[in-house]
């Protein structure tokens, strides 16, 4: 409520953390920061009104990803000329190299990165910010089924892709 001094350590513990879940989705570190700060910001100028049901950490993780899908949402009309460069997902999964490994990483990176545009995002929001298609829907201001086939489709082309490693 007003502390600045317990605001300067919210920042201190969790600015790297909302960096990463941003720059997970767009790719561009420096974007990724800009971002970042204004989350907190924003958290900052809502301090007063808001109400954190699970945890600080949670909360502006969220509040990341809501950012970070609002800076997407401008370009979501665009074609693939006219997105910028850090919205295309490059080296988009975060798998640790102990659970498979470096060859067939660079490959599961190389078949998501080959997914369309709006199929990737789809399929990353879903899967590695474990939205639900509801929220997935939301977030985009597209239809449920929209989601669906959008997933759909990247499941079936990302099987297709990786059907050599798959048992």
């Amino acid at each position: 409520m007003g502390d600045k001094a317990a605001m300067k350590a919210v920042f201190t513990q969790n600015y790297g953390a909302v960096c990463a879940v941003v720059n997970r989705m767009l790719r561009d570190k420096a974007l990724s920061e800009d971002i970042a700060q204004e989350v907190f910001i924003k958290f900052w100028n809502k301090k007063n009104s808001i109400s954190i049901e699970s945890s600080i950490p949670s909360y502006l993780k969220k509040m990341a990803i809501n950012e970070a899908i609002s800076h997407i949402r401008k370009y979501k009309n665009k074609t693939l000329e006219q997105i910028p460069e850090h919205l295309e997902f490059k080296d988009s999964i975060n798998l640790e190299d102990n659970l498979i490994g470096k060859e067939t990483k660079a490959e599961v990176i190389l078949a998501i990165d080959q997914l369309p545009p709006k199929c990737r995002l789809v399929f990353q929001l879903s899967r590695f910010e474990e939205l639900s298609y509801r929220e997935i829907a939301e977030k985009l201001d597209i239809s449920i089924k929209t989601v669906e086939n959008q997933m759909s489709k990247a499941l079936k082309t990302l099987r297709n892709s990786l059907k050599n490693h798959l048992t």
